[in-house]
């Protein structure tokens, strides 16, 4: 929950996943015939009409640049995101990408 805060300015009400239960989280590894590489996915529920919530403010790292936008998660969250993207002129991360194509097919 600390480097949602710090990376994103919000606070979560409940994150699954996380090194002290693994039952709750999947490791992908990246390119796992080249290396050992890894990283982890985990579910946060933020409320966005939390006080807390309202003005989020990052604490990044001097070294950090990190622009936080938000879209609906409904059926069409990678279309929201593929505007969103081309409005902004930014890639998007294949993670980010993969997991929006596979909640429209939930």
């Amino acid at each position: 929950m600390r480097e949602l805060k710090e990376e994103t300015g919000y606070t979560a009400e409940d994150i699954k996943g996380g090194t002290e239960n693994l039952d709750d989280v999947h490791i992908n590894f990246i390119s796992p015939w080249l290396a050992k590489e890894s990283s982890a996915f985990y579910i946060a529920k933020v409320d966005g009409d939390a006080e807390v919530n309202q003005i989020p403010k990052q604490k990044l790292d001097e070294s950090e640049v990190i622009y936080v936008h938000t879209v609906d998660l409904d059926e069409n969250i990678h279309q929201n995101i593929r505007q969103l993207a081309e409005l902004n002129n930014f890639a998007v991360e294949e993670k980010v990408w993969s997991f929006a194509l596979g909640y429209t097919l939930h």
